[in-house]
C-alpha cells in the first residue's frame, strides 16, 4: 500500500525552507533550529496552546522521513487532551488498513540547547517535545524539536531519534 500524504503550500514553503537551514552534513552552517534569532519561533507550549485556542486537531501534513510506526497510516492529525506549560497529552488519529485507530500520548516539554555555538546560551522557554505511548512508558519514546511556528496555523519539527535527528522534518498545520 502506498502512502499518501497532502500538502499544503504554507506546509512545502516551511518544510523547504527550513531544509536550507538545517545542518545535513559536515562543513555547514547553523539550523536554523540552533541560531538565537528564531528562538522567538520556537516556543513548543505557544505553538499547541494555539491549536487549542483555533481548532480541536493539528493535521499532519507531511513529513520527509521512513518510519515503520507510520507505515500505511493515511489522514493522520493529532488531538491535545490537556496542555500545561511543562507537559501535555494528545492523542494520534488515523486510518489504517480501512480501520480509524487512536494512540493516546503523553509528552514533557524540554530545551534543546544549541551545541556550544554560542557558548553558554540558553533557551527562555521550551522548545522540544519527548512523548512516550500513554500507559506502556518507554515503548515507542521520541523526541521532537520544534523548528519554527508561526503561532497561527503551522508549525514544522525535526525527528530527533531518526538518523541522529540529522534531516527528518514533518509539519503540522
Amino acid at each position: 500500500m502506498t502512502q499518501r500524504f497532502y500538502f499544503d503550500d504554507r506546509a512545502v514553503f516551511l518544510m523547504i525552507l527550513t531544509s536550507f537551514f538545517t545542518k545535513c552534513g559536515a562543513n555547514t552552517e547553523i539550523r536554523i533550529d540552533e541560531e538565537p534569532t528564531y528562538f522567538k519561533y520556537q516556543d513548543i507550549y505557544q505553538a499547541f496552546k494555539t491549536i487549542t485556542e483555533l481548532k480541536d486537531f493539528y493535521w499532519l501534513y507531511g513529513f520527509n522521513f521512513n518510519s515503520t510506526h507510520t507505515l500505511g497510516k493515511t489522514c493522520v492529525y493529532f488531538q491535545i487532551e490537556r496542555l500545561s506549560e511543562e507537559s501535555m497529552n494528545y492523542s494520534s488519529r488515523f486510518i489504517k488498513e480501512g480501520k480509524k485507530e487512536t494512540i493516546p500520548y503523553t509528552g514533557t516539554f524540554f530545551s534543546s540547547e544549541p551545541q556550544n555555538y554560542y557558548g553558554e546560551l540558553k533557551r527562555a522557554k521550551f522548545n522540544a517535545l519527548h512523548a512516550e505511548i500513554r500507559g506502556a512508558e518507554g515503548i515507542w519514546p521520541m523526541d521532537y524539536k520544534l523548528i519554527f511556528s508561526d503561532y497561527k496555523k503551522c508549525s514544522v519539527f525535526r525527528v530527533l531519534a531518526i538518523n541522529k535527528g540529522s534531516c527528518d522534518q514533518f509539519s503540522l498545520s
